[in-house]
């Protein structure tokens, strides 16, 4: 594809949505007598609520699906069960396609995505639908794939571009290596199969039931230590002086790929190498991505995860809980506030998983040198994320965060 990403800003919502069901229901190019596959049939959707607004992509001649996904896809009270309840109405009555928003007509083949999506779950009759977010780098659409009555089978992640597609295939690996290796008390999706179109890659996901959530904060900390300790796999975890690791070579590497605006977070990493770079940390795996969004905490039995995109092994122990605690932070206040509190806010959490006082400054440091890393690599600047602009909040809480760490040493 040639333009601007769809995850950009300056690309219309109504634009992206469209980009990617017109591609999902493409055929795949064929060379069958010097001929591409024939269009057989058309597909209707809805845009809700507008056609420049799309918030949610529901099929206009399946109304049991629709008003399923309605249901269960807009959560929340006062207007927004309002919404619903009529939202829902009208899908149930089959008049969904009348909406006063927008309709998307699609051809589709039978060698289109969404037919070879068929056969990973086994149903002749699959529905779409999607709900969608804002507009960043890793823009990835998430399908419920559900039978015509509304049954859910699977969910579908899409990669659309070089950096979806690769975040996509790498999900799949690991989520092919934690089914060889399951964690204790926790919960990954199933692979049901991979589809794959010129640079569109489409990771089908088995359904999991978010369990009962555990009662109270204390009950909730808890659990959630227990999960990114068990991320952590003890039996994968090993000690050795940080600066000579993998983790902090990388770091080093990719900031000076990543341009100028990477210099002053390269510059806080050779100060942080030089002053303590000979200490031990414990490395080990971690989910990589594990915002209150990831993970349905379970009161009793194994807790839920997903969106394992960004796992890897061989990191500080304690950046999944540091993670965590940031993004929940960000939900109710400044990102810049969120960032400069996160070493005070997750000090005893990363105590209790065997960190030394001494290491929570340090750990803090490389975890946010993580994050403004991989903001520089995604571009997400471009794509109109806030937390692009690192200059407004991570890198003020790094520098704090690194003279602290250094001034503690000493």
């Amino acid at each position: 594809m040639t333009g601007a990403p769809l995850g950009s800003q300056t690309v219309s919502a109504q634009r992206r949505v469209e980009a990617v069901v017109r591609r999902l229901h493409a055929g795949a190019p064929l060379v069958h007598d010097g001929r591409s596959a024939a269009e057989e049939s058309t597909v209707r959707y809805v845009l809700l609520p507008s056609a420049s607004r799309p918030r949610l992509v529901l099929p206009a001649e399946a109304p049991r699906a629709a008003a399923a996904a309605l249901g269960r896809l807009l959560q929340g009270g006062g207007r927004r069960r309002v919404f619903r309840g009529a939202a829902v109405a009208v899908a149930r009555s089959g008049l969904l396609g009348r909406w006063p928003g927008a309709t998307l007509t699609v051809p589709q083949t039978s060698r289109s995505v969404v037919a070879r999506l068929a056969d990973a779950v086994d149903e002749t009759e699959l529905v779409l639908t999607m709900r969608l977010g804002p507009p960043r780098a890793n823009w990835k659409p998430v399908a419920q794939v559900t039978d015509r009555a509304g049954r859910v089978l699977a969910f579908v992640k899409i990669g659309h571009d070089e950096l979806t597609s690769t975040l996509v295939r790498h999900e799949s690996d690991a989520l092919h290596l934690l089914a060889e290796r399951p964690l204790a008390d926790v919960r990954v999706p199933e692979v049901r199969g991979t589809v794959q179109q010129d640079d569109l890659v489409a990771l089908v996901l088995s359904p999991l039931e978010a369990p009962e959530p555990p009662a109270g904060d204390a009950a909730t900390r808890r659990v959630l230590l227990d999960v990114v300790s068990a991320i952590a796999a003890p039996d994968r975890r090993a000690r050795q002086p940080w600066g000579a690791s993998a983790f902090a070579g990388g770091l080093a590497r990719r900031l000076a790929a990543a341009g100028a605006r990477a210099l002053p977070a390269a510059q806080l990493l050779r100060r942080l190498m030089d002053e303590r770079g000979g200490e031990e940390l414990t490395f080990a795996p971690w989910h990589g991505d594990l915002n209150p969004g990831n993970v349905r905490l379970a009161a009793r039995g194994p807790s839920v995860v997903w969106d394992w995109e960004r796992y890897s092994e061989g990191v500080p122990l304690g950046l999944d809980l540091l993670h965590h605690d940031l993004t929940s932070a960000m939900d109710v206040q400044p990102p810049v506030a969120a960032a400069a509190s996160l070493a005070s806010r997750s000090r005893a959490g990363l105590e209790s998983l065997g960190l030394t006082s001494s290491d929570v400054l340090l750990v803090t440091a490389l975890h946010l040198l993580e994050l403004v890393t991989r903001y520089l690599e995604d571009r997400q600047d471009q794509a109109g994320s806030p937390l692009g602009r690192i200059e407004e909040w991570a890198l003020p809480a790094l520098e704090t965060t690194v003279r602290e760490a250094v001034e503690e040493h000493r």
